[in-house]
């Protein structure tokens, strides 16, 4: 007789009991399993039964018995094999066993019962079975296996009583059973929340990265110096354009142990800046001052500087901007050489520029600052400085304004808001230089106003890695965008889009080449090539775009590789300047002075210029040779 270990046995032999299997693998390491040829050796360890096993579908055609089966029904394999088992019952009982397999479940796999067959004699047999259902990974049944023994009326009494001490263990494995599988469905439970961290921890790395990547490409391109350095002077952050303003490149700036002595190797500007530094410490604030740097090649330039107390890492560090304001500086003091070219620069200046009287009354204002402000021309005029002050910043405009009075500082500087027409407030930075009389009274106010609102976000953007690029993708007061390598836009800001005349949608089903004028389109290929085969990081071009409706736009492209860990380039970043109206300011510059020339030289009466002490400061050849003296080379 087969005991109920030896059927549990069997039955896993034959078909790889799912759950025991899988449990098995858990525990067994993975170098120490060996495939098993479950089939042969299920067939020789029935073959030795003395028990009546078979197997069949679940329409009761049999797929196997062993010998005691045959010997019992005396039929060959063969014979048997292929056929239905149930036609060797009684027509009366055969649906009643039909319904014996048919009722078996996962939950419940295994039954007992009894029923008769019919011998080669005449006489009527009876067969006590023990079948089992055999599940796929859908828990479908899909055959099933009996074992069974010949039993006489007595012994099936006995077997009855076997067979309920055999139902009761049957009830104890099956619970056991279950244990295992709940057992085993902690595990995968388990597994998949080990399996799902990882992954995301892996998106998480990744996404940083090309975050990291894309900040880098931003600070690569922008147009100012951008430093992070900790309290000690060792530098973080140290961007290409830092490097190209001081001329100091990352390495040397930090092995210096000193950076601030080589920019101000003067005593007292050094003492003048790590105070400076130590007000933005103590204090908290941001510190905004104008100054002179002297460079690795020994320049003189004038810088804007900001700098702001940040934590990164959980330590203090300064975030400074440095812009090189050397060509305003000039500028500005070109602007009283002489009224004529003064009046010309100031319409056609690439800032803003606004003159005041003593009452702040607006008395003159070039385009730019109409155009940052929203307003036209003559509603500036109508104006007081005050209409477009924010109102916190009316208390410290006045209370510099006062300041500035006792002290007869000759100009001061101070970052503040505007309010546009609209009543947006931008950022803007504002240098104003009081005009005096002999006297030393105030005849009026010129200022030099510039949108520092890009700037403004920037330094909020560096603190936090995603605002950051988002902000100064989208916000940026330059056209951005971002380019597969076969130059299609994927992403563009509305700048861009303002300088272009498209939409945002317009622009996706673009390339770069479709909005490139046709005689520029080569001019930066080898650039290209440089950068996308790594020898470059980045390169800037000044090239002509053609806007939606045909209009020429000059614009300052500045384009950058975000690369993957490999250093493979992924896409392109462009920064895209517009910068038509200094092209144009340039060309009517030109044209002025050359018109300014030929009248000087080509005046028949003398001509000179000097200043209020008398001093000449320009004469044309009529003048010298009325005078009898020469220009002095």
């Amino acid at each position: 007789m087969v005991s109920n270990h030896q059927f549990s046995q069997l039955n896993d032999i034959a078909d790889g009991n799912f759950y025991l299997a899988q449990r098995s693998q858990l525990q067994e390491p993975q170098t120490q399993r060996k495939p098993l040829l479950a089939s042969d050796i299920y067939q020789n360890v029935v073959e030795l039964q003395t028990e009546l096993v078979s197997r069949f579908l679940i329409d009761g055609t049999l797929t196997f018995v062993n010998r005691a089966y045959c010997r019992y029904f005396g039929k060959t394999r063969r014979e048997l094999i292929g056929t239905n088992f149930l036609l060797l019952i009684p027509e009366v009982e055969r649906e009643e066993v039909k319904q014996q397999f048919l009722s078996l479940t996962p939950s419940n796999p295994v039954k007992t019962y009894e029923c008769t067959s019919n011998g080669d004699n005449g006489e009527v047999n009876c067969q006590q079975w023990t079948i089992q259902a055999i599940f796929d990974p859908l828990m479908r049944s899909v055959e099933f296996q009996s074992v069974g023994r010949h039993i006489s009326e007595q012994g099936l009494t006995e077997r009855r009583i076997e067979l309920k001490h055999l139902s009761e263990d049957i009830e104890r494995k099956s619970y056991e059973l279950k244990q295992i599988k709940e057992e085993l469905r902690n595990i995968y439970s388990v597994l998949a929340v080990i399996a799902k961290d990882i992954t995301e921890r892996k998106q998480i790395e990744e996404n940083l990265q090309e975050k990291t990547q894309q900040l880098q490409a931003i600070l690569e391109t922008i147009g100012e110096g951008i430093t992070l350095s900790d309290t000690e002077g060792c530098f973080e952050i140290f961007n290409p354009m830092m490097e190209k303003i001081t001329g100091y490149t990352t390495a040397e700036a930090n092995s210096s142990n000193d950076f601030i002595r080589l920019l101000h190797p003067e005593e007292a500007e050094y003492r003048e800046a790590w105070q400076r530094l130590k007000e933005v410490r103590e204090e908290g604030k941001i510190s905004e001052i104008k100054t002179t740097i002297l460079t690795k090649n020994k320049i003189r330039k004038n810088l804007l500087i900001s700098t702001s107390l940040v934590r990164c890492k959980n330590r203090e560090m300064f975030l400074t901007a440095y812009r090189d304001i050397s060509e305003n500086q000039q500028i500005e003091s070109a602007l009283w050489s002489n009224e004529e070219p003064f009046r010309h620069f100031l319409e056609n200046a690439p800032i803003g520029m606004i003159i005041c009287d003593r009452k702040s009354h607006i008395i003159s204002v070039n385009t730019i600052v109409c155009k940052m402000l929203g307003y036209t021309e003559s509603e500036m005029l109508s104006l007081n400085i005050t209409d477009i002050n924010q109102p916190e910043s009316q208390e410290k405009n006045l209370l510099l304004k006062e300041q500035d009075l006792l002290r007869k500082l000759p100009l001061y500087q101070l970052e503040k808001c505007f309010i546009k027409k609209n009543k947006e407030a931008i950022w803007v930075n504002v240098v104003v230089k009081l005009i005096r009389d002999l006297q030393g009274e105030t005849l009026y106010g010129f200022g030099i106003v510039e949108d520092i609102t890009d700037r403004k976000l920037l330094e909020a953007i560096i603190q936090e890695s995603e605002d950051r690029f988002h902000a100064i993708f989208e916000q940026s007061a330059v056209g951005m965008s971002a380019l597969t390598l076969d130059d299609k836009f994927f992403r563009i800001n509305q700048k861009f889009c303002d300088i272009v005349g498209y939409t945002h949608i317009e622009m996706l089903s673009l390339t770069f080449q479709d909005i490139t004028h046709p005689d520029d389109i080569a001019t930066d290929i080898i650039d290209k090539q440089c950068l996308l085969g790594g020898e470059i990081s980045n390169y800037s071009i000044e090239k002509r775009c053609l806007s939606k409706n045909g209009m020429l736009v000059w614009g300052k492209m500045s384009l950058s590789a975000v690369r993957d860990r490999t250093g493979k380039p992924q896409y392109l970043i462009v920064a895209f300047e517009d910068i038509s109206d200094r092209k144009q300011a340039e060309a009517a510059l030109q044209e002025s002075e050359a018109k300014y020339r030929a009248l000087m030289n080509d005046a028949g009466d003398a001509i000179m210029l000097a200043d209020m002490q008398g001093n000449i400061l320009e004469a044309n050849k009529n003048a010298e040779e009325l005078l009898g003296y020469k220009k002095k080379n």
